[in-house]
């Protein structure tokens, strides 16, 4: 296919397809696209040039360009029409990353969790090395407030997204892999075959030796990998040793290839969310990447937006944190490590479920993922463009939780009176919730 100067993204906005636009510009294209939902991307994107609509019409789409879209993209879409009526070149958004990533050395993270994180860290290893690699990850790194760049290294570090499939289309040179669990089972239809898939992903990555794994994770170490395994469990080949944490800050020991790394600082929390650090200490050990710089980066890696991102408040008296985290794992996760980092202050949660089919695929498990929360309190399911379910709600989750319910716009005035003074405040939920964390650390 011969491709044209000319792009455009059907849904633009998103966290993956505005990185994408990024790069392409970068690249001389130029770059047109649409969202209903407008914000800092966006209008990122539009100071460099991109023409971007705030409604998907037919009449958005140049006849002579090359068309990106994605999974959610519906099939009365007027765009996608308009696509398939002039037969136009198009992209799953996957295959433009491939595209993208191919003329570099690809480096590619996945996993259920905690993917944004570990390819971000890594791609801050790679950058404070003097390596200059492009990247294209799936949040803000808020050190550069980018989701994407093109360097002129070697290397190209990618997120690649198991959620629907596509990170089949990935031959990468290395790739980490952090976890298998039960989530986006609605496109798999089982967890065999999830693990099916993360089984032909691991046997496509070129450079056996470069390939990490998390040894902790059970179905991954039950898949009996070539590359190396990590963790903290016995076994592992880089193995963790010796956690403590201290704040807001964690230290550990490393051992690998006979060689011991005692005390690395982390400026991370929870021994879950560490085993991230771990897999990226040691593969840039191995793409060369000097070991006090590795040190440095990691102890002062500035970390991702919305992944236990601190909005500062006006007050000491109060804490507000924002989190991604939506999945009853990552939620059981990351209160652990909220709690155990700030003792005896009381944490208050504020979730908003994701979609209709998730919060009722992981009912169950919702059930037991709040236990460190000291308040909890529930606000509408984000169905990002689901249509309800019958008898799925977060008014009937709440109350089998025994968690508070307020709807999203009465929710910051609903709970200003139950605060108390110390109180740690994190939102969470893959939607907009984001919202309220942002009101509540301006009027705290």
């Amino acid at each position: 296919m011969s491709l044209q100067k000319k792009v455009h993204f059907i849904g633009i906005g998103g966290i993956g397809m505005s990185g994408l636009a990024r790069l392409m510009l970068q690249d001389g294209w130029v770059v047109s696209g649409s969202d209903k939902n407008s914000g800092a991307l966006v209008e990122a994107l539009q100071q460099k040039g991109a023409i971007i609509y705030s409604n998907h019409l037919a009449e958005n789409v140049p006849s002579d360009a090359l068309v990106i879209y994605t999974t959610a993209i519906k099939d009365d879409n007027p765009e996608w029409q308009k696509t398939l009526l002039l037969q136009l070149p198009k992209m799953h958004r996957s295959e433009l990353l491939k595209m993208l990533a191919e003329k570099k050395k690809m480096l590619a993270v996945t996993g259920t969790h905690g993917k944004t994180t570990t390819s971000t860290m890594l791609t801050a290893l790679l950058k404070e090395g003097g390596f200059d690699p492009s990247y294209a990850v799936g949040g803000i790194y808020l050190k550069e407030m980018l989701n994407a760049d093109t360097g002129q290294g070697d290397y190209f570090i990618m997120e690649a997204d198991e959620s629907d499939g596509s990170f089949l289309n990935y031959h990468p040179q290395g790739a980490i892999v952090t976890n298998i669990d039960d989530d986006h089972l609605d496109h798999f239809g089982s967890f065999e075959n999830l693990e099916k898939a993360f089984s032909q992903f691991m046997d496509q990555v070129t450079d056996p030796s470069c390939l990490f794994w998390c040894y902790d994770s059970v179905p991954l170490r039950h898949l009996y990998k070539k590359g190396v395994s990590y963790g903290f469990e016995k076994g592992a080949e880089c193995l963790a040793t010796h956690f403590r944490s201290q704040g807001f800050t964690s230290l550990l020991d490393i051992s690998f290839e006979g060689k011991e790394y005692k005390d690395v600082e982390l400026r991370m929390i929870g021994r879950p969310l560490c085993l991230n650090a771990v897999a990226v200490f040691g593969l840039g050990l191995r793409l060369g990447v000097p070991e006090d710089s590795i040190r440095k980066t990691l102890s002062t890696f500035a970390g991702v937006k919305r992944r236990r991102e601190h909005k500062p408040t006006k007050s000491l008296d109060y804490m507000v944190l924002d989190d991604y985290g939506h999945h009853p794992t990552e939620i059981r996760v990351t209160l652990k490590a909220l709690k155990e980092a700030i003792g005896q202050r009381r944490l208050v949660v504020l979730f908003q479920p994701h979609r209709y089919s998730r919060t009722q695929l992981c009912y169950e498990s919702f059930k037991t993922a709040f236990q460190d929360a000291g308040l909890l309190v529930l606000t509408d399911i984000y169905a990002a463009g689901e249509k309800p379910l019958e008898g799925i709600s977060s008014q009937n989750l709440a109350l089998d939780i025994s968690a508070k319910h307020f709807s999203k716009p009465d929710l910051v005035v609903s709970l200003l009176p139950l605060l108390q003074k110390g109180d740690v405040i994190v939102t969470m939920g893959a939607g907009d919730i984001t919202e309220i964390s942002d009101t509540l650390a301006g009027l705290l």
